[in-house]
């Protein structure tokens, strides 16, 4: 059984994805930073089991996940569900948002991270 958070394992994984985010990412990241979202801290690319997600929130545990093309094939659906369930089996909260969300509705992505910052 891995460690529940942030395994250094990952570390060189959790670098190489930091180093290129996506350009949601790169633009919800500057939303969450710094406390910038209700004064919850984020943290990118954090590892939490088996698995690096995009965003987590300790204190609310809640794992926000950006998803792109690959997120939509049958394989990358089969993944996401099984990952989800694992994250959701040890207690994490899951929201995904699309690429194109963020990119364009990002007010309103704002909006469903905060409601799920307060349940």
């Amino acid at each position: 059984m891995p460690r529940l958070f942030s395994d250094s394992q990952f570390t060189p994984r959790r670098r190489k994805l930091r180093s290129r985010p996506s350009p949601a990412e790169k633009k919800l990241w500057e939303y969450l930073r710094k406390r910038g979202l209700n004064n919850f801290k984020f943290r990118r690319q954090h590892s939490v089991g088996y698995f690096v997600v995009d965003f987590f929130c300790p204190r609310a545990m809640l794992v926000v996940e950006v998803d792109g093309d690959s997120h939509l094939t049958p394989e990358g659906i089969q993944k996401d569900r099984q990952r989800d369930a694992w994250l959701r089996d040890h207690g994490l909260q899951v929201i995904h948002l699309t690429n194109q969300e963020v990119l364009w509705d990002t007010e309103r992505v704002l909006v469903k991270i905060s409601r799920a910052l307060h349940p």
